[in-house]
């Protein structure tokens, strides 16, 4: 399963406007379907940006859905 341009970020820590650049720049290759939306391999991904690691991810998941909770 590929990423899309936000869950590449939340993948690896980085704004979605990094992983953009890195697309432009070449440094990242990715494909960008009819709709507009990017669609980047995980391995092409983390080749540049390592993975953030499970606890962070957690965390934000975590924070997210307490979010959700109180609205």
């Amino acid at each position: 399963m590929n990423y899309t341009l936000g869950a590449a970020a939340k993948a690896t820590g980085k704004s979605k406007t990094t992983i953009q650049r890195s697309i432009a720049k070449g440094l990242i290759s990715a494909s960008k379907g009819n709709n507009g939306r990017y669609s980047i391999d995980p391995s092409e991904l983390h080749r540049v940006f390592p993975m953030v690691n499970v606890d962070t991810c957690l965390l934000y998941t975590s924070d997210a859905a307490d979010e959700e909770d109180s609205v």
